[in-house]
């Protein structure tokens, strides 16, 4: 047990909650890291303890960090949302893709039907390709503003 990795979580007057990590080698984690989550009594007994080795670690991580609230040291977080694995791999595939982009699309749908129209209305290579699809349409609609302005103006004179 190496004591500068040791962290008192919760205390009452009647428990305490412990972490602390192993495995660390002259200041170095690697594989054999683990995080051992204990509890004492107010006379320094044991009441539980509990090992997770690395991929445990990862998991409680990363399900931690799935939550705005705590990843953002923020005072309120967003909705949770209980999503398919479908929706996660498109999120995934979206996560490389401009934020404004998708906020405006998710914006065209009411509420209660924004996964499913954002769904319906992507097609596989636009869910690749969604920055690209938007200019493009952005494009193709100032392209048909001018022209239609081109004919008010000649229709004008």
């Amino acid at each position: 047990m190496s004591v500068p990795y040791h962290l008192e979580i919760y205390s009452t007057d009647r428990f305490k909650l412990m972490m602390n990590y192993s495995g660390i080698v002259n200041d170095i984690a690697d594989a054999n890291l683990c995080l051992n989550i204990f509890a004492i009594d107010a006379q320094g007994m044991p009441i539980f303890t509990e090992r997770l080795y690395l991929d445990h670690i990862r998991k409680v991580f990363k399900h931690l960090n799935s939550v705005s609230i705590i990843r953002e040291d923020a005072s309120v977080s967003s909705k949770f949302v209980e999503t398919t694995d479908e929706i996660n791999v498109l999120l995934e595939s979206l996560k490389e893709s401009d934020l404004q982009v998708i906020l405006t699309l998710l914006g065209k749908f009411k509420s209660e039907n924004k996964i499913i129209g954002l769904l319906e209305s992507l097609s596989d290579l636009e869910i690749e390709n969604l920055h690209g699809a938007y200019h493009h349409k952005l494009i193709v609609s100032e392209i048909s503003n001018l022209k239609n302005f081109y004919f008010s103006k000649r229709m004008e004179t």
